[in-house]
């Protein structure tokens, strides 16, 4: 009797059933939502502050307010940076919050639309 997969097998005639088996078996990679870098290597702005508002999110504000204050340092004119520790503050009440708001909205301001970097270059 086939499985549930035995309808699929039918419409699917690339797919044999040895082949079928062995993915139905097979388990698939642990998903990394958000990573450090490897070590030797500085964490760029994007994945600090990512790093951050996940552990904002998950209830770990301090740690995350930690995170989030690294990328201000490290990137100091990112004014998502600076809006996600205005997050992390103002989920804890703190005075400091509208102060980082400020601050994003002044630094969005002079912002690139789009990143330097992906401008091509005509020499």
């Amino acid at each position: 009797m086939p499985g549930p997969a035995g309808p699929v097998l039918g419409h699917c005639p690339s797919m044999g059933a040895p082949e079928h088996r062995a993915a139905r078996t097979q388990r698939p990679p642990p998903l990394r939502h958000c990573s450090l870098p490897p070590a030797g290597r500085p964490p760029v702005e994007e994945e600090l502050r990512a790093y951050g508002q996940l552990l904002v999110r998950t209830g770990r504000v301090h740690l995350g307010e930690k995170v989030l204050r690294d990328a201000v340092q490290a990137h100091s004119t990112s004014h998502e940076a600076w809006s996600g520790l205005g997050e992390a503050l103002q989920s804890r009440g703190s005075s400091q919050a509208p102060d980082c708001f400020l601050t994003a909205l002044q630094l969005e301001a002079t912002a690139p639309i789009r990143p330097f970097t992906v401008i091509p270059r005509e020499l």
